[in-house]
């Protein structure tokens, strides 16, 4: 008999119909760089039909940013999610080995989250002593932002524990990052992120930057 193996990952490209002008630049370069196709990849917005080979549509309904999310969770099955936003534009790929590593590391240390993203003041992280191939800094639960919603592999379930109904993204960062200070405990250590240059945000305030516009015009381009 053979053995059906399940992933232990999903990727969630998380989007709303608003910003639905990102999305043939963020598909576009997501499969241009994207080296891990082994694992199933969502497009989730709210209602419109979304068609793109290797993707898989999942429409979440029309609602505030975190119902949305939570509904998207209650919809996949794997243990970690690797969340995006559409407005994040992969620029170069990551090392084929770097995702299934950083899920093994993970799983080996009973880890909650490695956000994958560029240096950021925001982010402030402390030493660490684990012994990684790809250096994995634990956040200092003193520093801004403890949520936010940079490139990251999550537990799915310690994701969903930090989702409450009808929050904004923004709303979530603040008054997320206040919830996971009054439970510090439970995540201290397990909240960690791996400085790499790998993608660009092309918005703001819901709308094409100057940079966005022209990355945009080299994929029409081609």
């Amino acid at each position: 008999m053979n053995m059906v193996l399940i992933p232990k990952m999903s990727v969630i490209i998380h989007t709303c119909d608003a910003y639905a002008f990102c999305w043939k630049g963020c598909l576009h370069y997501f499969d241009k760089y994207w080296n891990n196709w082994e694992y199933p990849v969502y497009f989730c917005n709210e209602v419109q039909e979304v068609f793109y080979p290797r993707i898989k549509n999942l429409r979440s309904g029309k609602s505030e940013w975190s119902d949305r999310l939570i509904t998207i969770l209650n919809n996949v099955d794997t243990k970690y999610v690797f969340y995006l936003q559409e407005d994040m534009w992969l620029n170069k790929g990551l090392p084929s080995d770097m995702i299934p590593y950083l899920i093994e590391l993970m799983e080996n240390n009973d880890l909650f989250c490695i956000h994958i993203c560029p240096p950021n003041a925001f982010y402030a992280t402390l030493p660490s002593s684990l012994k990684s191939k790809y250096e994995v800094l634990p956040f200092n639960p003193k520093g801004k932002y403890l949520m936010n919603h940079q490139p990251a592999i999550w537990h799915r379930s310690f994701l969903r524990e930090c989702l409450v109904p009808n929050e904004s993204p923004w709303i979530n960062e603040i008054d997320g990052t206040s919830r996971l200070r009054k439970i510090k405990r439970k995540w201290k250590g397990k909240i960690s992120i791996h400085y790499k240059e790998w993608y660009t945000p092309v918005c703001i305030k819901g709308k094409l930057t100057e940079f966005g516009k022209t990355f945009n015009e080299k994929r029409v381009s081609k």
